[in-house]
């Protein structure tokens, strides 16, 4: 069913400040596959929740249906001095089963961004607002939801798939957020450019398998725009380039496990080596803004 531990550190000590379970606690769900936090808010995925729900509920009941399997859920957590209590439990307005709603979660304030990698519309636009596709064509392309918070309680600001979409991306399996800009990986998107777009648009090219891409959005007022795709230097197949993200402020870091170079030191600039002599052993790759 999974758990979340939160601890406090005083000085130089550490202590269990909280033990958290979801309220809707059920064998399965793997609540706290994601975990993400900010200041006094929190924010728990679990990929495998099964309620039919299409909407948030806004303070501390979760639904204990479990007609819509692996359907997906978020749950918010608020502490108030040294006590954490729930504040929302959110499913996504056009949740299906097996789409993994809450698989990775990232929170920057009072934004919340949450990953449904294996979503299925075949949408390739941002829709700003409420609404999401309920569109099924383009199995497991994977689609990122943001959530933003006023007072207490949380609602849709954007629903975001990728520009290029295909089958079986992944996009959204690793997000991460900073104020008004996100960062979305689609590990497995099959493209051959070896370059950075700047702008809203991204390549349709599918003749390298699995080499893996990486999405950057910025919010103006309340609406999303895509702001760059960016495609390693040295793409190869079966890379994975975009298996994990981090952004802070201006700088984003992209971890590539499945990268096979057997170069063993840095290199500062916008080159990168092409010799794949050590398989897997992974790289690291930092964009500045």
């Amino acid at each position: 069913s999974g758990a979340v531990y939160v601890y406090k550190r005083t000085g130089t000590s550490w202590a269990q400040e909280a033990y958290i379970k979801a309220a809707n606690n059920d064998a399965g769900d793997l609540f706290g596959i994601s975990v993400s936090i900010s200041g006094d808010t929190m924010v728990v995925g679990a990929f495998n929740e099964d309620s039919n729900q299409t909407t948030i509920t806004n303070g501390t009941t979760a639904s204990s249906d479990n007609s819509s399997p692996s359907s997906g859920a978020v749950y918010v957590y608020k502490r108030t001095g040294t006590n954490w209590v729930q504040q929302a439990y959110i499913k996504a307005v056009n949740g299906d089963p097996n789409d993994t709603f809450g698989e990775t979660v990232s929170i920057s304030g009072d934004t919340l961004a949450v990953g449904a990698m294996l979503e299925d519309s075949n949408q390739t636009t941002i829709t700003n607002g409420t609404s999401a596709s309920s569109d099924n064509n383009s199995a497991n392309s994977g689609a990122v939801y943001i959530y933003k918070r006023t007072g207490t309680n949380w609602a849709q600001e954007a629903y975001i798939k990728a520009s290029n979409n295909d089958a079986n991306d992944w996009f959204g399996r690793p997000i991460g957020i900073s104020s008004d800009t996100l960062v979305v990986g689609a590990s497995i998107e099959d493209s051959n450019q070896t370059t950075i777009t700047n702008g809203t648009t991204a390549s349709s090219d599918d003749s390298n398998t699995q080499s893996g891409a990486v999405y950057v959005y910025k919010r103006t007022g309340t609406n999303w725009v895509q702001d760059a795709y960016i495609k390693a230097v040295n793409n190869d197949a079966d890379d994975f380039f975009g298996d994990k993200v981090f952004i802070s402020g201006n700088t984003i870091v992209v971890g590539v496990a499945n990268e096979d170079n057997n170069q063993w030191y840095i290199t500062n600039g916008t080159t990168a080596t092409s010799f794949n002599y050590n398989s897997n052993s992974g790289a690291v790759y930092v964009y500045t803004r």
